[in-house]
């Protein structure tokens, strides 16, 4: 599914996971669709918030397509609440908004478009020069860019002070394990690896525990009883 927008393909969709979204079923008589994000392995949910991030769903939903088209291209609103429908903002983000096209909304305006998701596996958005944790909902065979990656291997107590410790990490990292990616001073993506069967990834969305830090689809703690 791409955004009807004149330079909208300014990255490689199908080396972003994430842009590519699969049409898992359409219901033609009521003209819906379930909607599954490759990057995620979550649906697209029906939204309550105007101009933000897109909610996503662990369960499939019925997304409507809107009978508004633009004639042109034969683009179609997607509908995802009370006259809130997908629309492209900045840098290609998809948010909800009002409005569609028969009043002029032609940001909300997609046409869905075959893709093949890259076999080299897909890039993941990092912060320039910057230590971040990325846990990722599928195994990966690695981290392949200018930084460095690295396990956890615990709390280490030297002298009043207790630090964190990590480890080089290299190999396949199981969905789910949290990694502490050191990005290079240039590097604002990296690649990984991904093993796809059927030519989609594997997800799966139980966090794993690496020492006491726990790895999540929605972010990374570390248990209580290590602080």
């Amino acid at each position: 599914m791409a955004p009807n927008q004149s330079g909208a393909d300014s990255v490689k969709v199908d080396d972003h996971y994430g842009y590519n979204w699969l049409v898992e079923s359409v219901d033609a008589a009521n003209q819906t669709v379930r909607l599954k994000n490759m990057g995620t392995g979550r649906y697209m949910d029906l939204q309550n918030q105007l101009n933000a991030n897109v909610t996503l769903s662990d369960t499939a939903r019925d997304i409507q397509l809107s009978s508004a088209y633009d004639v042109n291209s034969g683009a179609m609103n997607i509908k995802v609440g009370t006259d809130k429908y997908l629309n492209t903002g900045a840098a290609g983000r998809i948010v909800a908004y009002n409005g569609d096209i028969k009043a002029g909304l032609n940001n909300g305006a997609f046409t869905m478009a075959e893709s093949a998701l890259s076999t080299d596996g897909t890039f993941v958005a990092v912060t320039k020069g910057k230590g971040q944790i990325i846990t990722m909902p599928f195994d990966i065979d690695g981290f392949y860019g200018n930084g460095k990656a690295y396990s956890f291997l615990g709390l280490h107590a030297t002298g009043t002070d207790t630090v964190l410790a990590f480890q080089e990490i290299s190999g396949t990292i199981p969905a789910g394990t949290p990694v502490y990616y050191v990005a290079d001073a240039n590097e604002n993506e990296v690649n990984v690896g991904v093993t796809l069967t059927g030519g989609q990834p594997t997800f799966a969305f139980e966090g794993k525990t690496n020492n006491g830090m726990i790895g999540t689809v929605d972010g990374t703690k570390i248990t209580s009883s290590l602080l």
